[in-house]
């Protein structure tokens, strides 16, 4: 079995799981409630995630015609240990306390129904221990936390994200968030440890990475994006434009500077050379995690890129 369809029977386990925590959950309360109501539709929702986590198993007309233009990669090794919390290379885990004891607790006592945050704690261990060595190399710490939904991004989703200065994967856990989060924990990993190989070839090889965004910003590929997400940085000019926009409002709220001061710190941004480089770098940086993605089988498409193999040329390209 390979790693992909290992990934989705976990998926499917982690599943299922949930729909047995929101029917433990859902029983507590008389069946004219709100709450009932509320956790009855969870239960239906997380049975069509269900659906389609196992058509995306069984998609393979699709799948087999991404992997005969996947760029063939060398398997590495998957050797580190595990620790106390049943992840490999714990070294490198940060995690609180409490949800260490609540994750421990589940596994000692596997009978018990778990919580929200143990199935989410799960993904993340099982998405974590499905890498090889060098990936898990590739951060300097996995950050496991409990966040405010308020802390969320649009949608729910955004189940994490990586720091490039620190280095840092960062994980947010929340007890109330539906099982589309959980299963989106898979994609999450691994788009942004994409985001740190990205940051790391730069760092030893930055011809690669602008003979890279060269390829993937050329019009031929560029009006193909891989997905919405990836496409909403093509355009370098608004880049810029949103990026000013997030950096002059922190300016203005911080109550620091002056209209005068605001101003010229808005010519000088927009002159920046680095500015000017990342605002078209960015995207291929996406499109290099939104790759990696289709690779590792994380992210299902239902039909074949027009230009996914001058993509996976280019992926092939940047990892040699």
């Amino acid at each position: 079995m390979d790693i992909r369809q290992q990934m989705i029977n976990t998926k499917l386990e982690i599943n299922e799981d949930y729909e047995e925590y929101l029917r433990v959950s859902r029983d507590n309360y008389s069946k004219d409630t709100g709450h009932y109501r509320a956790l009855d539709k969870a239960i239906k929702e997380t049975q069509e995630l269900r659906k389609k986590i196992t058509e995306s198993k069984n998609n393979t007309d699709v799948m087999e015609k991404i992997y005969k233009e996947m760029p063939v990669l060398p398997i590495e090794k998957n050797t580190q240990g595990y620790g106390k919390v049943g992840f490999r290379n714990e070294s490198q885990l940060k995690i609180s306390s409490s949800l260490s004891k609540e994750l421990k607790n589940y596994d000692k006592y596997i009978s018990t129904t778990p919580t929200q945050k143990v199935l989410q704690l799960k993904a993340v261990r099982d998405a974590w221990n499905g890498l090889s060595d060098d990936d898990r190399n590739q951060i300097s710490s996995l950050n496991i936390s409990s966040v405010k939904k308020s802390n969320y991004s649009v949608g729910g989703v955004n189940a994490g994200s990586y720091n490039s200065g620190t280095g840092e994967l960062e994980i947010y856990i929340h007890s109330s968030v539906g099982m589309n989060r959980t299963d989106h924990i898979y994609n999450t990993i691994q788009h942004e440890l994409a985001h740190a190989k990205f940051d790391n070839i730069k760092k030893e090889s930055p011809d690669k990475i602008s003979k890279f965004t060269n390829t993937i910003s050329s019009d031929e590929i560029r009006n193909y994006p891989l997905n919405d997400y990836v496409a909403s940085f093509s355009n370098p000019e608004k880049n810029i434009d949103n990026a000013w926009k997030a950096k002059e409002k922190r300016m203005k709220k911080s109550m620091a500077f002056t209209k005068d001061e605001i101003k010229k710190a808005k010519k000088d941004f927009y002159a920046n050379e680095n500015v000017q480089n990342w605002s078209k770098e960015i995207y291929a940086n996406e499109t290099h995690s939104a790759i990696t993605e289709l690779i590792a089988g994380t992210k299902t498409v239902k039909d074949v890129n027009p230009r996914l193999k001058q993509y996976f040329k280019a992926y092939e390209e940047l990892h040699q």
